[in-house]
């Protein structure tokens, strides 16, 4: 007899952990962007976070067994594991493409995001109006996540 180790209920802990991470980090995100002015540094963080997050799933999604021992565990033979899996990531993907589309950058691609001030510098900001359309992305996102 081997030992057991679990691995599956530790695996389907961090697919949970992930999923709360992103939907908590996108109502964040929603909230303060609907609320007034958000820094570019903040936006930047945002994309970064759903890339790590989304690297993080793509590397436990293929776990051997996770999608029949999430329908057991979740109490839903009619899950599809997979289909929940490349809705989230696809609704990543959408935020962070729109983060990469949307923020000024000059003709080499870097970044136009912080001014010098007569105090040192100061970060771009955006407007809850120039967010609309990240915001909405993010309310996707969220709703992929119960």
């Amino acid at each position: 007899m081997s030992w057991p180790t679990d691995a599956l209920d530790r695996v389907l802990t961090k697919v949970d952990d992930s999923m709360l991470r992103i939907k908590s980090y996108a109502e964040r995100a929603e909230t303060q962007m609907a609320a007034g002015n958000v820094s570019t540094s903040q936006i930047i963080n945002l994309r970064n976070h759903l890339l790590r997050e989304h690297t993080i799933l793509t590397e436990l999604q293929s776990y051997p067994g996770l999608a029949a021992y999430a329908q057991n565990q979740k109490g839903d033979q009619a899950l599809d594991v997979t289909a929940e899996f490349m809705a989230v990531k696809g609704a990543i993907t959408n935020v962070t493409d729109n983060i990469e589309s949307t923020m000024p950058k000059n003709a080499s691609g870097y970044l136009l995001m912080t001014k010098f001030t007569a105090t040192g510098t100061s970060d771009r900001t955006f407007s809850s109006e120039q967010t609309a359309t990240l915001r909405e992305l993010l309310n996707t996102l969220i709703a992929t996540v119960e």
